[in-house]
This record gives C-alpha cells, sequence and structure tokens, in this order.
C-alpha cells in the first residue's frame, strides 16, 4: 500500500506513521534496561523486541 504510493513525501509520512509505535516502544525497552539490565530477560521483553526486529 506504501509504495503504491506515487508522493515521495506521502509515502515517508506514511512510513513514519506506521514505525511510529514501535520506536515508541524500542525507547521505553531501552530506557528500562538503563535502568535495570535485568529487564531485558523477562519474556514478554524478549518478545516485544523480535517483533520490532522483524
Amino acid at each position: 500500500m506504501i509504495q503504491a504510493e506515487s508522493d515521495a513525501q506521502k509515502r515517508d509520512e506514511y512510513i513514519q506513521r506506521l514505525m511510529q509505535l514501535p520506536n515508541q516502544k524500542w525507547m521505553e525497552i531501552i530506557g528500562q534496561a538503563h535502568q535495570n539490565v535485568e529487564f531485558l530477560k523477562d519474556q514478554d521483553v524478549i518478545r516485544t523486541v523480535l517483533n520490532i526486529l522483524q
């Protein structure tokens, strides 16, 4: 759907919107990991990171 958009500016906007939630979640995870690295061992966190990286 994004690829079908002929206007490059709109494509960029769509991609930014699409990536907003994963980027926000990533920043939350990194923030928690800075406070306590053990946070990264949580199974839910691992699943979330894997989903973001896919």
